[in-house]
């Protein structure tokens, strides 16, 4: 059995083994990784008190000595004024007016002086004496000890075994302090994400509202809006955008009785940029519910371009619904789509009066437009397959909506006349 204890600047390095009963005892007790621990703390607390009572042996060794010097220098400063008299006695005397007098007064005041400073060295002594109490070195001593007993809940051992407590607490000041202070740090990051959330979702709403716009078609709207003012301002009409309640039918055009239709007419206008290439029979739907909501009595179904239409429809095609005629067509027969659908309701006004010879009259030129936009469309769909002849097929295309055109303003005209005829009987009565 034996232990060899090295000393490597702060650390303690052991070797061998050391045999202890009680130790042995004490440790098996405890957890294996709480027997380091433990074993420094007894180390700390061992030696330290043997270092303290090492120290109070040599105090009292040192309170002995002094007590007996303190001792033999009271004796020989109280011997100090009966030599000193017995001395002077046989050669000068000391009484009231004689030589000697005041050296003896002050050898006197000099052994009083040194008495009180034995006395008081005594009470120093008694004060760093650590067996006492009640002096200054005892009761440091013992605040030590106090500090050092782990059974009182103000010792050392006590509080830092709260603090560790503490640590593992959730809601303890350790973690009530670390989370403020990580609180603290993180609060510019807090804001700048909840700045950056607030901007994106500022920018998602912002493209919601542009995909709604797009796909409304708000912008192809406002720019048929533009496009009709100049013709409907001629003719006695206005234009009015409202496809922005998200209601079917965009644009609505209102003839009052004074304007080329001679009656209150209103048209409303379905406009669309997107390629759905949608039949005959989704646009009579489209237009029969906007004609019903727009309360119409004939609807335009305008796309930019051909894509906007299946191929039964192509460029151009008119039917009708149960609310009234209509017309499809794209963007570039937008003008002569409105001025045919007036004409085709004007005609139907007609049949209604069984003015059968103004009827009569206009069919040929409504059966001429029917056909040359028939042709139109079957010369646009040769112009995608035949790619050589397209300035040939353009002019023929440009020569027939000069047709349609001079059919057109025929028509017009005989309407114009009628409705000259229908008016002066009536302002005449």
């Amino acid at each position: 059995m034996s232990l060899e204890v090295e000393i490597a600047g702060e650390e303690i390095k052991f070797s061998g083994s050391l045999s202890s009963r009680m130790a042995a005892e004490c440790l098996g007790r405890q957890q294996p990784g709480d027997r380091e621990d433990l074993v420094r703390r007894a180390l700390e607390i061992g030696l330290f008190s043997l270092e303290r009572t090492s120290t109070s042996q040599d105090m009292e060794f040192v309170r002995r000595q002094v007590e007996g010097l303190l001792h033999e220098v009271t004796g020989a400063i109280s011997s100090i004024p009966q030599r000193v008299e017995d001395g002077l006695m046989a050669k000068v005397g000391i009484g009231n007016g004689q030589v000697l007098a005041p050296v003896v007064k002050a050898v006197d005041e000099s052994v009083r002086t040194a008495e009180r400073g034995i006395d008081e060295a005594r009470k120093l002594l008694q004060q760093v004496d650590p067996s006492r109490s009640d002096g200054a070195m005892g009761q440091a001593l013992q605040q030590v000890k106090d500090l050092l007993d782990p059974k009182r809940k103000d010792s050392v051992s006590s509080r830092v075994e709260e603090v560790v407590k503490g640590l593992g607490e959730r809601g303890g000041c350790f973690a009530t302090t670390v989370t403020a202070i990580i609180d603290e740090a993180l609060k510019p990051l807090k804001s700048e994400v909840s700045r950056l959330s607030d901007r994106l979702i500022e920018q998602d709403a912002a493209a919601e509202v542009i995909d709604r716009t797009t796909e409304k078609g708000l912008p192809y709207e406002i720019e048929v809006v533009e496009r009709l003012q100049p013709w409907a301002k001629a003719v006695g009409a206005t234009v009015e955008h409202v496809g922005v309640d998200n209601q079917p039918g965009d644009v609505v055009v209102r003839f009052a009785p004074t304007s080329i239709t001679g009656r209150e007419l209103t048209v409303v206008v379905e406009a669309r940029d997107r390629a759905d290439a949608k039949g005959l029979k989704r646009v009579t739907a489209d237009l029969e519910v906007a004609m019903q909501r727009r309360q119409a009595t004939a609807a335009v179904y305008v796309g930019r371009t051909s894509a906007a239409f299946a191929r039964e429809i192509g460029d151009w095609a008119d039917g009708r619904g149960e609310s009234g005629p209509f017309i499809a067509c794209v963007d570039g027969a937008l003008e002569l789509a409105m001025r045919f659908i007036v004409a085709l309701v004007r005609l139907d006004d007609l049949h209604q009066a069984h003015h059968e010879l103004d009827a009569t009259a206009i069919r040929p030129y409504v059966s001429q437009i029917r056909t040359s936009m028939d042709r139109v469309r079957s010369v646009k769909t040769k112009l995608t397959a035949i790619e050589n002849a397209a300035g040939d097929i353009r002019s023929d295309v440009e020569s027939l909506r000069s047709e349609v055109l001079t059919a057109l303003e025929s028509v017009e005209a005989l309407l114009k006349r009628t409705t000259v005829t229908q008016v002066t009987p009536a302002q005449a009565a």
